[in-house]
């Protein structure tokens, strides 16, 4: 009895899927393994030997003797790859004379700037300009510290700052 074959009777009725499950292994290796398509790899050979009931040595045996008599054709050794053309845009047709002359000439070159060309520093951009506004906003709020009513204001606590806080947004 092949490989193939003691796998499909010993499945018997039972779903594949939960086969593959139980048995560790992904369902389509699983039925490619049944349709004797492909034979298990060395890596989930046990698990197939314990599904089957049988020692690793039993099954490789099988496995050795199903490789011996696949119809499956081995690959042939591959010679130079033959070269195929490069992908992408199809190159555009040659310009008559009469075609040049009619049309305005485009600008030669890549777009984009120079090489070697500098980037112009814009306002609000970059690393000074971030560190500006930072600095502008610490001094901002030195200047709200050293208010001597602000300090006042947060040193209040409990119902004499809920007052003071009532107070400010009726102003505000």
């Amino acid at each position: 009895m092949s490989f193939s074959e003691q796998l499909k009777a010993k499945i018997g009725e039972a779903s594949l899927a939960e086969v593959a499950t139980a048995m560790g292994v992904a369902l389509p290796g699983l039925r490619k393994a049944i349709s004797g398509k492909s034979l298990p790899n060395a890596r989930s050979l046990g698990k197939y030997a314990a599904f089957l009931g049988i020692s690793e040595g039993e099954a490789k045996t099988l496995i050795a003797s199903a490789k011996s008599t696949s119809p499956v054709k081995a690959r042939a050794a591959k010679g130079p790859a033959k070269a195929k053309g490069k992908g992408g845009r199809k190159a555009k047709a040659a310009k008559t004379d009469a075609q040049d002359a009619t049309e305005p000439k485009a600008a030669k070159g890549k777009r984009g700037r120079k090489a070697g060309a500098k980037v112009k520093a814009t306002k609000g951009s970059g690393l000074s300009s971030s560190l500006s506004l930072i600095a502008d906003a610490i001094g901002k709020a030195e200047a709200i510290l050293a208010d001597p009513l602000v300090n006042q204001l947060y040193s209040l606590t409990g119902p004499k700052r809920k007052a003071a806080e009532a107070i400010l947004a009726s102003v505000m």
